[in-house]
């Protein structure tokens, strides 16, 4: 293990099929730090479905961080919307957080997307917390605005809605590749 005061190392790598069941885990004790913001049980409400994390686990756009015993602290997943490459969910194990997991996460989604030929890729995300919009606009991401959006992502705003998320204090973001 690493010395205190010096980063923990990670290793990001394709999930197994036998490490899903700890993702929804992580996912919801992610939700945590979006007690302050009043978002906790509205994220927590709203946990990716067995299946999904299946699906794209058996896809190869699952990923996840794994701590020095190889177990998984953090997980990102990507998805296919429309033409694009879609960030749809990155999640770190609070007692991780701020340690560069979310970051090398981000830059393993990109870099699939790049691998697989996309030349966007999208994601979904609260506006005004730290870690969500100006955390993404390190990478390059960049808000749409909400009057220009496209079909397919006017489809992802609705879905949103539908499942109860705040998509007034939501923000659709682009990275060209």
């Amino acid at each position: 293990m690493a010395s205190s005061g010096q980063p923990r190392r990670v290793e990001i790598r394709l999930a197994r099929p036998d490490e899903l069941h700890l993702l929804n885990d992580i996912e919801r004790r992610a939700q945590v730090r979006f007690r302050p913001h009043g978002l906790e049980d509205t994220f927590a409400a709203h946990l990716l479905a067995p299946s999904i994390l299946e699906s794209a686990q058996r896809a190869g756009r699952l990923f996840v961080a794994t701590d020095p015993a190889d177990d998984p602290v953090g997980f990102a997943l990507v998805a296919k919307l429309h033409d694009w490459a879609q960030l749809a969910e990155v999640d770190v194990a609070p007692e991780w957080g701020r340690r560069g997991v979310g970051t090398a996460l981000v830059e393993r989604a990109i870099a699939w997307a790049k691998e697989h030929g996309f030349s966007t890729m999208v994601l979904s995300t609260m506006r005004d917390v730290p870690w969500n919009a100006p955390f993404y606009r390190r990478f390059g991401f960049e808000a749409l605005a909400p009057e220009s959006l496209p079909p397919e992502l006017r489809k992802l705003r609705a879905e949103e809605a539908r499942r109860g998320l705040p998509v007034g204090d939501r923000v659709l973001m682009r990275l060209a590749l």
